[in-house]
């Protein structure tokens, strides 16, 4: 194995043409059999060191997709995530550029399985490193340009789906603060997140939960609203009804709170917990 790391490594040193890649690439998934993690290895290298100041953006990203999809075949780990992390950080500051649409959904959907990974097995910590690395910026170059506008087209007519991915990360991330009880963290993603990201329904929910757990009045206001981005379903009733249900667990005691919910919605307080009432 050391003699095939070696000769890969020498191979990939050598003036790039695109037999020299091709020769790469193969003889890394045949290192791959012998090693997984040193051909991880030798990939970041290439990446970084010799693609990245090359600049042939076909490469570039095939070869990142290649480098994601080896390490999520390993046994995931934070530390996977945290190197992966790094590669994305070096490439981008080489680089000076963001991956296309395609390879950022190729990205996103091996990421998204280990977030999914994660939650399934309640380990939230890591669900919560990997929903970070899905929202790198080597992939969205600029979240809130992004976010303005083609996020909130996105969801609305279920195109693009790696817009939809950062979506659901976004509040996957939320949620795996919330489990881990970490709310300050919590409160600073919800502050950081977009207009667009914010005002999707689930969105405003899942802020509204850390809002009062902060005590943060106008940030749970702020997600009540539902003068922001012309999204359908934010104009229901439903999220403040969810809203209601979270402040009576969360803070059963506060009459006032549930009340201002229920000043967004059609549905007055009385009416909901007094219904005798209107008959």
């Amino acid at each position: 194995m050391g003699a095939h790391f070696v000769g890969v490594d020498a191979l990939s040193r050598l003036e790039l043409a695109e037999s020299i890649h091709k020769a790469v690439i193969y003889h890394t998934h045949q290192l791959r059999k012998l090693d997984a993690q040193a051909a991880c290895q030798l990939l970041r290298q290439y990446l970084v060191q010799r693609l990245a100041l090359h600049g042939n953006e076909q490469w570039i990203e095939a070869t990142l997709t290649t480098l994601v999809w080896m390490s999520t075949s390993l046994e995931c780990s934070i530390e996977i995530a945290a190197t992966l992390e790094a590669t994305f950080t070096q490439l981008r500051e080489k680089w000076t550029k963001s991956l296309s649409a395609e390879a950022t959904h190729i990205a996103l959907v091996l990421l998204w399985k280990q977030i999914e990974l994660g939650s399934n097995y309640d380990k939230f910590g890591d669900a919560a490193v990997w929903c970070q690395l899905a929202m790198h910026p080597l992939l969205f170059d600029n979240l809130d340009d992004l976010n303005s506008g083609k996020i909130q087209r996105y969801a609305t007519l279920g195109a693009a789906p790696q817009c939809m991915i950062l979506l659901i990360s976004y509040r996957k991330f939320l949620q795996c603060l919330l489990k881990q009880s970490k709310f300050e963290e919590a409160h600073k993603v919800a502050l950081a997140m977009s207009i667009a990201v914010k005002h999707h329904p689930l969105s405003r929910y899942l802020t509204y939960c850390v809002a009062i757990r902060v005590n943060d009045d106008d940030l749970g206001e702020s997600a009540l609203l539902a003068d922001g981005p012309s999204i359908p379903e934010a104009k229901s009733d439903g999220i403040p009804l969810a809203c209601v249900s979270e402040t009576l667990r969360y803070k059963p005691e506060n009459e006032g709170a549930i009340c201002k919910v229920f000043q967004k919605g059609s549905l007055t307080f009385c009416e909901w917990r007094y219904p005798e009432l209107m008959i």
